[in-house]
């Protein structure tokens, strides 16, 4: 009886399955009997850091640290770099080159053309960018950079893509963080300076050059230009051009797509078991192009024959090339910008494009059921195609000119921390 009365007990207490208090989920490894912040004491420095172990774990007597008795490994006694300030003059034609694409005359074009001279004008000669602090005054905190080496930092990490670590670390010295406000504070300076111009609204400025847009299109199509007959048996034919252009354009429509990283992605807190973000579903959704098996955004673009082009964006790369249309409402902008004018002109597309539409229009397309295309058609196709090359040609010299683009990590359509959700993220 008694030994019965000890396996009965035994059951009684025999603990429960290894699992987690908090989510119930089963242990899979060591179970942690200390805070996030003492486990690193068991660790070298290698592993998690000096520094952190200072800042987390060292004793204090009457306020004072007892920094001096602790030896600070040389590998990590990094003290921030003090800034080099560049300017114009720190460097040559070739330098300039190498890390903006553009030599010093043009970067100068430039330079003049963002009006950062004017603003700092009004500070002393240097731009006052908050931090978003106040001091003991009640007076906000401001970070003071000098109009050049922002503008040539703005170009350089254009052309380069790098991170701000890699710009402060190889070029322009300073913190990663102030430079990091510096290149918040201009891209949202440069977006409302020329929102008004690189803007569908800026086609204002060149109604009234429609007329020799379609003429430079039209002497564009009436060149001769090669043919690939076979591509197989790799045999070329000369084809002259056409007498004619058969569509009243002014320029070129065409949508493009950038990558950019997953949209709230990450757990919801920084805490062991945190699941996902509430609106990471529907963003996913939103965000994600099954044309292209990626997550982006997608720009609306109108190119002129001067070699100016218009935006509309971004918007989500979900949407396809007519859903953006109605978006920008371009057709009805270009029928209102036009009622006055003796003569309508529209914007050509590829085939996404083939609606009925005033101001939109395509090459010749026929239906299931209906005639094929006539050869006529099928040479009109050709050639305006090899004049509507022109638009593709401008997204890969974007993409040479900044590499900045063609990096993910730059495109985040998740909210800024202390803004509301983006209203355009669920239908």
């Amino acid at each position: 009886e008694q030994h019965q009365q000890k396996l009965s007990s035994s059951s009684i207490m025999t603990p429960a399955p290894n699992r987690r208090q908090r989510t119930g989920n089963r242990r899979r490894g060591t179970k942690r009997h200390r805070s996030r912040l003492q486990r690193h004491l068991q660790l070298s420095h290698a592993q998690v850091g000096f520094m952190a172990t200072l800042q987390h774990e060292c004793l204090y007597r009457g306020g004072i640290a007892l920094i001096h008795v602790l030896a600070i490994p040389p590998e990590e006694h990094q003290a921030a770099q003090p800034s080099r300030n560049i300017r114009f003059n720190s460097w040559d034609d070739h330098t300039c080159y190498i890390k903006t694409t553009f030599d010093k005359n043009k970067l100068l074009r430039i330079y003049r053309c963002f009006g950062l001279e004017d603003i700092a004008a009004q500070n002393n000669g240097y731009i006052g960018i908050p931090t978003g602090y106040l001091n003991q005054r009640g007076v906000p905190c401001v970070y003071n950079f000098h109009p050049e080496e922002l503008f040539l930092y703005f170009m350089t990490r254009m052309k380069t893509g790098n991170d701000h670590t890699q710009m402060c670390d190889d070029i322009f010295g300073g913190s990663e963080k102030r430079w990091s406000l510096a290149w918040r504070w201009i891209l949202f300076y440069l977006d409302e300076r020329y929102k008004n111009i690189i803007g569908h609204q800026g086609l204002l400025r060149f109604v009234d050059d429609f007329p020799r847009f379609y003429t430079a299109i039209q002497q564009k199509v009436q060149q001769s230009y090669v043919h690939d007959e076979d591509e197989h048996n790799n045999t070329h034919e000369e084809t002259s051009g056409l007498a004619f252009l058969p569509f009243d354009i002014f320029g070129f429509i065409d949508c493009s797509i950038d990558r950019s990283i997953r949209p709230f992605s990450g757990p919801a807190g920084d805490y062991e078991g945190a699941g996902r973000k509430p609106e990471y579903p529907a963003a996913q959704r939103a965000f994600y192009t099954g044309f292209k098996k990626l997550h982006g955004i997608k720009v609306e673009t109108v190119f002129l024959p001067n070699g100016i082009s218009t935006i509309f964006g971004p918007v989500s790369a979900r949407r396809s090339d007519i859903p953006v249309l109605q978006m920008s409402n371009l057709n009805e902008f270009l029928v209102r910008i036009q009622i006055h004018n003796q003569h309508e002109y529209s914007a050509l597309g590829d085939s996404a494009y083939h609606v009925n539409l005033r101001c939109i229009c395509s090459y010749f397309k026929r239906y299931a059921g209906q005639q094929p295309l006539t050869d006529h058609e099928r040479r009109c196709n050709r050639a305006i195609k090899k004049a509507r090359e022109s638009i593709e040609y401008i997204y890969g010299l974007l993409s040479e000119l900044f590499h900045i683009t063609a990096c993910p990590s730059e495109y985040n359509p998740s909210p800024l921390p202390g803004q509301k959700h983006l209203s355009w993220i669920v239908d």
